[in-house]
This record gives structure tokens, sequence and C-alpha cells, in this order.
């Protein structure tokens, strides 16, 4: 866990690399899962580096698709080494 309190990722992401676009450059961390569930996103490893342009659209009104994309690609990820009902019991609902 570093300093802010973040697992590694689970998913293949680098600090200098979007993971949707894969454009090498200034990256923002962004929490897959949050509101109540940010906390279990930082311990569990749910987050990627996104440029600042995907980063701020998917928080904007046409980010549904893109936010349901990562919050499926984590869940894939981490049932490869885990079961649904796990997973479930820790974000609280199934997204596959």
């Amino acid at each position: 866990m570093d300093s802010n309190g973040y697992n590694p990722s689970i998913l293949d992401t680098k600090p200098d690399v979007c993971y949707i676009s894969g454009i090498q450059g200034e990256c923002a961390r962004h929490e897959i899962y949050f509101g109540k569930n940010r906390r279990i996103s930082k311990e569990n490893g749910f987050w990627v580096y996104l440029n600042p342009n995907i980063h701020t659209a998917l928080h904007g009104k046409d980010g549904e698709t893109l936010d349901m994309m990562l919050k499926q690609d984590c869940q894939r990820v981490f049932e490869k080494t885990h079961t649904r009902e796990e997973f479930i019991s820790l974000i609280g609902r199934n997204f596959i």
C-alpha cells in the first residue's frame, strides 16, 4: 500500500499511460468503484490511470458507457482469482 492508501492496481496500468487510450503522458488515478466503495477500490487495487481528458469525460454526463466498461474489466480480472460472490460481498453488486 502506498502513502495514499492504494494497493497496486489489479489491472495492467502504468502511471504515464492511459488505460483506455494507451496514450503516454500525464495521467490521473481513477478509482473504478467510487462513493461508498472508494476505500474498497483503493485497498483492492480497483483503479486505473487515465489521461485527464478521458478522466473528465468519464465523470461527465456521457461517461456511463466508459464507466461500465471499467467496472466490468475490473470485475473480470478480480474473478480470475476470486469468486463472483466475493466480488459482490465487496462492491455490493454484479456488473457482468
